[in-house]
């Protein structure tokens, strides 16, 4: 089916190497334990993919006093020098107030790894006062695209301390705007967080596949026939060893935050927003970094 296709057994050992537990994500092997010779994943999507994603957590206030937890899957990408994260932007926002939308208070932070005892980077200042010194750049409700820029000069240690880490991102020239197919099969890296059973909240990442379910070239978004984990949103969507766009909706998931209440809960399908909208949105934040007082 691709070009450079390994066999089941040879993408294992990439699990060995980027040290997942198979036991403790089920939905990573969702389909392969069920057809183990069904498919194969090339050995440039896990390599592309597993060292690009990171973890993302955040918290906020509801109404009432509850705090909700956030937890998801962003992902980092270049355009030259330029080294940007790409995620879901209901990740970093909270719920809507009215006409307002409030952004998710400072508790947000990243991590390249998959050890839970790992806290992580934090991400300070997000919402900078003025339109156009702001690092970030976010798309409508409706298609939930957020990127930030590491070109702000208080964000280019955090980049750092990223790549020191061997996360690498995934250059532009590897996102793919053309239309897709239903029934094509895409992969999907992600992180996935749980609940143990001492209350502990641990998280790993792994890669599984799935298949496009309807694509109409006129829309934003398209969806996908996939069993999908709270925690895998903002997750890139790799199809022939190129990103075709990013998940950002689980229908039933989205709305319950707080993966403590519900962490086991899953959907079997999604909207995922295609690479343009990704590639749009790019345009625009790259416009405000070239703006006077960015940094």
């Amino acid at each position: 089916m691709y070009s450079s296709m390994k066999t089941y057994r040879m993408f294992t050992n990439h699990v060995t190497r980027f040290k997942l537990i198979i036991l403790s994500l089920p939905f990573v092997f969702l389909f392969g334990f069920a057809d183990a010779q069904s498919w194969s994943v090339s050995k440039n999507t896990v390599d592309m993919s597993m060292s690009a994603i990171v973890y993302i957590e955040s918290t906020y206030q509801r109404s009432g006093g509850h705090a909700d937890t956030l937890t998801g899957t962003a992902f980092l990408m270049a355009d030259r020098s330029k080294v940007y994260l790409v995620t879901a932007k209901h990740l970093i926002i909270a719920v809507l107030t009215g006409k307002n939308q409030q952004l998710a208070n400072n508790s947000i932070f990243i991590s390249t790894s998959w050890k839970s005892e790992d806290k992580g980077i934090n991400i300070l200042n997000l919402s900078g006062w003025s339109i156009r010194k702001r690092p970030f750049a976010f798309s409508s409700d409706k298609e939930d695209v957020a990127i930030i820029s590491f070109q702000k000069n208080k964000y280019k240690k955090i980049l750092a301390a990223m790549l020191k880490q061997e996360c690498k991102p995934i250059s532009i020239e590897a996102f793919d705007a053309a239309d897709h197919y239903p029934g094509d099969t895409f992969f999907l890296p992600a992180y996935q967080t749980l609940i143990d059973k001492e209350g502990k909240k641990i998280r790993n990442k792994g890669i599984s596949p799935g298949k496009i379910k309807t694509f109409d070239h006129a829309l934003p978004s398209f969806t996908i026939d996939h069993y999908i984990n709270q925690t895998n949103n903002g997750s890139p969507i790799i199809l022939n060893d190129k990103v075709i766009g990013m998940l950002s909706d689980e229908d039933g998931v989205l709305t319950n935050a707080d993966i403590v209440r519900e962490p086991y809960r899953t959907t079997k399908s999604a909207i995922v927003t295609k690479a343009s909208v990704i590639l749009s949105l790019l345009k625009k934040l790259q416009q405000n970094e070239n703006m006077p007082g960015f940094n």
